[in-house]
């Protein structure tokens, strides 16, 4: 059960952190062409 709950926090952590690094290269992308 904790292993489980532990997985999907981990699982979540880093769908996160995959989001703010596509948002992050976006940005950076935009403010490089701008």
């Amino acid at each position: 059960m904790d292993f489980s709950l532990n997985a999907t926090r981990t699982r979540f952590v880093i769908r996160e952190i995959l989001a703010h690094a596509r948002f992050n290269r976006l940005f950076q992308s935009k403010l490089f062409h701008a």
